[in-house]
């Protein structure tokens, strides 16, 4: 399921499972899929520039309370980000 939703983002088509994350991540889409027990919630993030998709980062939610991702992951997603943005400014030039 993740890597269908992965390919359509890639191709700049919405998916059911995919939303755009808050505030400082409002650049990353996060993917969550539950597996087929319906017991355990995945989350993929990601960023797009062009037709290039970056995973910045793929985890198990493990909170049994509300829907907010921890800090703790959402600290490693800006960390990813960033170094992703990099990656791409290096590889392209700065620009939209």
């Amino acid at each position: 399921m993740t890597g269908y939703a992965l390919r359509r983002i890639q191709r700049g088509q919405n998916h059911p499972d995919v939303k755009r994350m808050k505030g400082d991540l409002r650049e990353v889409l996060e993917i969550s899929v539950r597996d087929d027990s319906g017991d355990r919630t995945y989350r993929t993030t990601c960023m797009t520039k062009g037709d290039v998709v970056y995973v910045l980062h793929a985890f198990q939610k493990k909170s049994t309370s509300g829907i907010r991702t921890s800090r703790h992951e959402s600290d490693l997603v800006k960390r990813r980000l960033r170094m992703a943005q990099q990656r791409w400014e290096d590889q392209h030039g700065k620009g939209p």
